[in-house]
């Protein structure tokens, strides 16, 4: 399989990822986002930020979290299936498996590199806690995202065999 092919898809299933984590992330900042404002604003006085500057912070972070939240997330989903199928691509006769086994893996894989560091790390005291539903909702999304790829990368490599 071309390389070009799993930059093309990567490309595809990486904005379809991104709009839908970036729709979760913003649902997820429109329920907790003053709970973290809140946070946040409570960390730059403990670090001896002037009020009023934490204040004017505070009110430029409000206009901006919500929708930096959904481009970073177009931006970096893109920017991750880019590498994911091209990686894909590049292996995809090598692994001699189904198309399922093929999405399973990078799927697992995806869910390890975003899964360990937060359980690595986890969030400063008195952070607030996203509801469970939007971390299931991230999770199923992530897990999702190679399978839909290596479905589009089959398709492909099915009409490359039969042309």
């Amino acid at each position: 399989m071309r390389v070009t092919t799993g930059l093309k898809w990567g490309l595809v299933v990486g904005a379809v990822v991104g709009v839908l984590q970036g729709i979760v992330s913003y649902l997820e900042y429109l329920e907790t986002g003053e709970a973290l404002l809140r946070f946040i604003y409570q960390e730059m006085i403990r670090q001896g930020t002037p009020p009023e500057v934490a204040t004017r912070a505070l009110e430029i972070s409000r206009f901006f979290i919500g929708p930096g939240a959904v481009i970073s997330s177009i931006i970096g989903n893109v920017i991750t299936y880019l590498i994911i199928g091209i990686i894909m691509a590049a292996v995809w006769e090598k692994l001699r498996t189904s198309w399922l086994v093929k999405g399973l893996i990078f799927s697992v894989a995806l869910l390890a590199i975003t899964v360990i560091p937060a359980l690595v790390s986890p969030p400063p005291p008195g952070y607030p806690r996203s509801p469970i539903q939007y971390t299931a909702l991230h999770i199923a999304i992530s897990f999702a995202g190679p399978l839909l790829l290596a479905a589009f990368l089959n398709k492909t490599a099915q009409k490359e065999v039969t042309s």
